[in-house]
């Protein structure tokens, strides 16, 4: 989170206002507005949440500068707090400002604009006042992971996604990224000069219904490998790399506070085995829980009856849980529960047949690592064109409900409420339908002229990932 204070120092204002010697806060300037000069903030969440009341509206918004006038989007830029982004007229050539905003990334800085949008992309147009409260700060992009789950309250955002670019032309790409694929647009990189896997970081804008990322600049597109590795499971997670870290989970999302976090998801491969891994905070009575959807028409849409780690979550349709790794508080010997799921009521213990390592104790940091071997997954080689879906949470002991998720869900807040997961971290773990799991350490994979053999076409994608190279530090 982001705190913001008015500073008695300044800098680059326009215009000049009287100071008070005492406050340091500006006291008096000809048609500045009242809530600009005493310091009264609306939030750009209130902004689009309450949009069909501010339009039109004068409103004063403090937050810092994600991307520069002309790096997105020609005359505007766009500013972030707290809780969210926007886009800001920046010349005083449109939209009835009277000058021009000498504006830089990373600028703190107090603005009043009216409220107002261009095909449902929100925006302040007729900025008539600004102030730099200081400079060089830094916003961490929100990593996006099911353009689904995209709302007004997304729009503005600096965002992040990861995946394989397809259907390029020089200034839009489709970006592949398992079934919730966006869009990356840019009229100043050629996109079709990118290839392989990559993590793209821009502004996440909205047009006549279509939310697309758009890079500010080359940097913001950084070329990468995907996940392929083989790991000594010793529950540290330092054998982990960047690219193998399926969800990077808020640290302070849990319904249920720091005694039921998820902090991150990590999924890999290598010709054998399935590695799957949690970074997670519990406490006394609360739980972990992975599930996984490997094997098409297999497994639970509903695990609440399960004779074995029921808990109060069902799924989206699509999504039947086959595999279910579960830990109860620091369950003893380092160990964990790895459960073959075979409806939505049975389960087979398959725990003796998998690699596992568990760490940690009550309220502080712990890991769950599996390795699951292929052969137990599907009784053989990988289904041609086999997806992998993941996603986690934090529990209590059973019939209770789900206190964080990851990727993040809407969850019911109540110990025995009721949570439906929607969103999911998916990877294809073979693109080309050779029926082999896909190195993409060794050579690019090339997605198959027909995606459509085992994905909707309108739904197409291969993984959303985090791509940055290096070993992990913990």
């Amino acid at each position: 989170m982001l705190g913001f204070g008015w500073s008695p120092f300044p800098i680059n204002h326009e215009p000049s206002p009287e100071i008070d010697g005492v406050t340091g806060l500006p006291i008096s300037a000809s048609g500045w507005p009242e809530d600009y000069l005493n310091g009264t903030i609306t939030t750009i969440s209130d902004v689009h949440g309450g949009f069909i009341s501010y339009e039109g509206d004068s409103v004063t918004i403090e937050g810092v500068v994600t991307a520069a006038p002309d790096e997105i989007d020609a005359g505007y830029l766009f500013v972030q707090d707290s809780t969210g982004g926007i886009e800001v007229n920046a010349t005083g050539s449109n939209e009835g400002s009277d000058f021009d905003l000498c504006l830089s990334r990373g600028d703190l800085v107090r603005l009043n604009g009216t409220v107002n949008q261009s095909h449902g992309m929100h925006r302040l147009v007729s900025v008539n006042s600004y102030w730099v409260v200081s400079s060089g700060n830094s916003i961490i992009p929100e990593h996006l992971y099911n353009v689904t789950r995209a709302s007004v309250f997304t729009q503005g955002l600096l965002a992040k996604i990861s995946g394989y670019l397809y259907n390029q032309s020089t200034d839009r790409a489709d970006l592949w990224t398992m079934m919730y694929g966006f869009t990356v647009c840019s009229s100043t990189i050629d996109l079709t000069s990118y290839s392989d896997f990559l993590t793209v970081t821009g502004v996440c804008f909205f047009c006549d219904g279509v939310y697309d990322i758009r890079p500010r600049g080359s940097a913001d597109i950084v070329n990468g490998t995907g996940p392929y590795h083989t790991l000594p499971l010793d529950g540290v997670l330092s054998g982990w790399t960047d690219p193998e870290v399926a969800v990077d989970d808020s640290d302070a999302d849990s319904n249920w506070g720091a005694s039921a976090e998820i902090h991150e998801i990590l999924l890999t491969w290598d010709q054998d085995f399935l590695f799957v891994a949690a970074d997670y905070t519990v406490g006394t009575g609360c739980s972990v829980v992975i599930y996984l959807d490997t094997y098409d028409g297999f497994g639970a849409t509903n695990v609440s009856a399960l004779d074995s780690w029921g808990r109060h979550v069902d799924f989206q349709p699509w999504f039947e849980a086959d595999i279910l790794i579960g830990r109860y508080e620091d369950q003893s010997a380092g160990s964990c529960t790895v459960l073959r799921v075979i409806d939505n009521a049975a389960t087979t213990d398959i725990s003796g047949s998998i690699a596992l390592v568990a760490t940690g104790t009550l309220g502080a940091r712990m890991t769950v690592e599996v390795a699951i071997p292929w052969t137990v997954i599907y009784g053989g080689p990988v289904h041609v064109g086999a997806l992998i879906h993941v996603v986690a949470v934090t529990t209590g002991s059973d019939n209770s409900n789900a206190a964080d998720s990851a990727p993040d869900n809407p969850l019911h807040p109540d110990w025995s409420g009721w949570s439906h997961l929607d969103s999911f971290y998916s990877a294809c773990i073979d693109v080309d339908l050779d029926i082999v799991v896909d190195d993409y350490h060794s050579e690019p994979v090339p997605i198959p002229e027909m995606p459509g053999m085992f994905v909707p076409m309108v739904s197409m994608v291969v993984m959303t990932v985090v791509l940055w190279l290096g070993t992990r530090r913990r």
